[in-house]
């Protein structure tokens, strides 16, 4: 069987930065949601959360092992604490009432 490609360095920086805003978003949804509903509701972001997370984790170890020894790499999917990090702005429709 052939082996797969995988994914540019290029690949693995847009997709990290997509993954850092959606788990950034779905934090920022779930603080909205318990400042208006039961933590019960609040707490069903939990699982969208556990599961970016998990992505992030098993790509970090991915991109790490196809380039071992680069630093760089380290900071692909964990952004938030990069120099260049830019928390997403959340939609103009966000705006609590």
């Amino acid at each position: 069987m052939a082996k797969k490609p995988g994914y540019t360095i290029e690949q693995h920086e847009q997709l990290g930065i997509e993954l850092q805003a959606m788990r950034d978003r779905l934090v920022k949804i779930q603080v909205e949601l318990s400042h208006a509903y039961p933590i019960k509701l609040a707490s069903k972001v939990d699982p969208a959360c556990k599961a970016v997370d998990a992505l992030r984790c098993a790509l970090d170890d991915q991109i790490c092992k196809e380039h071992p020894g680069n630093k760089d790499m380290l900071r692909v999917y964990y952004r938030a604490n990069r120099a260049d990090y830019k928390e997403p702005e959340s939609p103009a429709g966000d705006k609590q009432r």
